[in-house]
């Protein structure tokens, strides 16, 4: 469990894990209904971003070389370089990524983290299996956007948002989904719905712009999202 709970933490933050060990969920699903939303939102961003899928390394090494060539290119050969290292790289992958397995470990992860009672290995096997075209639907989703901001954009650079738990709430750059009154001094449980910016290369200097901003949840909103009869920021009654 020690495992689960640090594979947890490291998609839904300290904040997400604590309520969700110390509630009770037999009665009321709303917090694991976020958490598996949180959990969703950070792995479609993520493969959103994706150059590779596949080594850490590579991914990191071509996000170097990128911010070189951005840095001293133009828009113009910036988003070309781009769009052709996105789409020539992605030809090199062996075989079809297995993206689905990561969304799959999440609700896992949530869901023995909550308190299910089962082991990793079934309950993997179980959530696979009942929810193998909705995660299909989720990944052709993804790597759709993964390509429209890879390689099909080139005039601008746009990305992906969502805001890292534990961050302070900033008015200009996130919405509280739940009540919209988030304050400053608030620190961010999690995100439920991303974001979009737009990056343009201007005199030499890239400004950067929010096109949408991401939808969060904060501390102060949870006692509310229970009140609402397990209503979440994506699910409303009919």
């Amino acid at each position: 469990m020690d495992e689960v709970h640090e594979r947890a933490t490291e998609i839904l933050g300290h904040g997400l894990v604590d309520i969700l060990r110390s509630s009770d969920h037999h009665d009321d699903p709303t917090l694991v209904r976020l958490a598996f939303q949180c959990g969703m939102i950070e792995y479609a961003r993520w493969m959103s971003a994706s150059w590779f899928f596949e080594d850490p390394e590579d991914e990191q090494l071509l996000a170097d070389i990128y911010q070189r060539v951005r840095a001293s290119q133009d828009q113009v050969a910036a988003g070309r370089w781009r769009a052709l290292t996105h789409a020539h790289v992605q030809e090199l992958i062996h075989g079809t990524p297995e993206l689905g397995d990561y969304f799959v470990d999440a609700f896992v992860n949530v869901l023995l983290t909550a308190g299910f009672k089962s082991s990793s290995a079934a309950l993997h096997a179980l959530v696979a299996k009942r929810f193998s075209d909705r995660i299909a639907a989720l990944v052709r989703l993804a790597l759709g956007l993964n390509k429209a901001v890879g390689t099909e954009v080139t005039a601008c650079e746009l990305k992906t948002l969502s805001a890292a738990p534990g961050i302070p709430f900033d008015v200009e750059t996130m919405v509280d989904v739940v009540d919209g009154a988030g304050q400053a001094s608030e620190a961010v449980l999690c995100t439920c719905e991303l974001g979009l910016s737009r990056s343009d290369k201007v005199d030499g200097v890239w400004t950067r712009s929010i096109l949408l901003k991401p939808k969060v949840v904060l501390p102060s909103g949870v006692e509310e999202l229970l009140a609402q009869g397990g209503n979440t920021p994506t699910r409303t009654a009919a």
